[in-house]
């Protein structure tokens, strides 16, 4: 490795038959025994797959902000929204209604947002039953508030 000067490498496999690909952690603190270095690395991994969903998936890397304040708020929101999918997908009312193995931060967001929908067709439904037009509808929904407001 040019530009690094000495390193200590572990070969490591996922079990004993050493048949799967294996995984390289590399270091440069040479002191450090194996364990240690098993362990560091074993901490990165969720911080790793949390920035890459947090720019796929929650528009961390889509943010064209220009005000620091601005953009720490929209740093804000995403790290929210990685939370609160993450609550909700381990002890949410959802979760109980999923009978799928959603694994992925993605699925779970898509998930939610076809749960969303379909709450929401239901909504609809019940007040056209009660006799309701459409106009009455985005009456009684919350767009009127001033801060869930869309633009139609």
């Amino acid at each position: 490795m040019n530009n690094v000067g000495r390193v200590k490498i572990l070969i490591s496999y996922p079990d004993d038959v050493f048949v799967a690909n294996p995984f390289f952690p590399i270091t440069n603190r040479k002191e450090w025994p194996i364990a240690k270095m098993l362990t560091v690395y074993s901490q990165r991994r969720p911080i790793e797959t949390f920035y890459r969903d947090a720019r796929q998936h929650h528009g961390l890397e889509s943010c064209e902000l220009r005000m620091l304040r601005r953009i720490r708020r929209h740093r804000d929101i995403v790290f929210l929204a990685y939370t609160l999918l993450q609550i909700e997908s381990c002890a949410g009312a959802l979760s109980k209604r999923i009978k799928s193995n959603v694994v992925t931060i993605g699925c779970k967001g898509r998930v939610i947002s076809c749960e969303l929908f379909r709450s929401f067709i239901f909504w609809a439904d019940q007040h056209f039953d009660m006799g309701d037009k459409p106009d009455q509808l985005f009456e009684r929904a919350p767009m009127k508030n001033r801060q869930l407001r869309f633009n139609f």
